[in-house]
This record gives C-alpha cells, sequence and structure tokens, in this order.
C-alpha cells in the first residue's frame, strides 16, 4: 500500500509541510517516487510519522 504526501499526512493527523519540515531536518527519511514524480509513502513512513508526533 502507497499514499501520496497529502494522504500520509491525513492518516497522521498533520499537515503536508509539517511532513516536508520533518524531510528537511532529516526525521524522516524521503520515500521513492514514481515515474511522474509523485512521492510513494509506504506503512514504514507512516509509522515513523506517527512516532515522530
Amino acid at each position: 500500500m502507497v499514499w501520496s504526501t497529502r494522504e500520509i499526512a491525513d492518516l497522521a493527523g498533520t499537515t503536508v509541510n509539517t511532513v516536508r519540515h520533518y524531510h528537511q531536518i532529516g526525521l524522516l527519511e524521503q520515500p521513492d517516487r514514481m515515474s511522474n514524480g509523485y512521492k510513494q509513502y509506504q506503512v514504514r513512513h507512516l509509522v515513523r510519522l506517527l512516532k515522530i508526533r
């Protein structure tokens, strides 16, 4: 199962900007990207995001 940035932010109860901030400061690893450039967040990203929150 994969999610977009908006979807993972909603699932974790946070904002897209917060997810991007966590990437910038190194708390959350960057996910793989599809051929169109969209990020593909997986379960491990959601679990990590929930732990950070």
